[in-house]
């Protein structure tokens, strides 16, 4: 959010378009880190993902990122399966 402040001068907004934050739990688990990808790229029609933690739940989005054509942002999941050749 910090970043967000700051790179829209306390704005919020690019191009006079509000920055909108939703925040979803994963609760770690990858059925529903999937479930919430797929509702925030569909129903929310989000364009970036930012997250998760843990590296299964990132496994698991990826194949939603990749339907809806767009790019998640995975902070620290570091698989050998997510940082290397896939």
């Amino acid at each position: 959010m910090l970043g967000l402040e700051y790179a829209t001068n306390g704005t919020m907004a690019i191009n006079g378009e509000k920055i909108v934050v939703i925040k979803k739990d994963t609760q770690l688990k990858p059925e529903i880190g999937r479930a919430q990808l797929e509702e925030a790229y569909g129903d929310d029609d989000a364009h970036i993902a930012v997250g998760p933690v843990s590296s299964g739940v990132a496994l698991a989005m990826l194949p939603v990122a990749e339907e809806y054509e767009r790019l998640p942002i995975v902070e620290t999941a570091v698989a050998d399966s997510i940082t290397e050749a896939n």
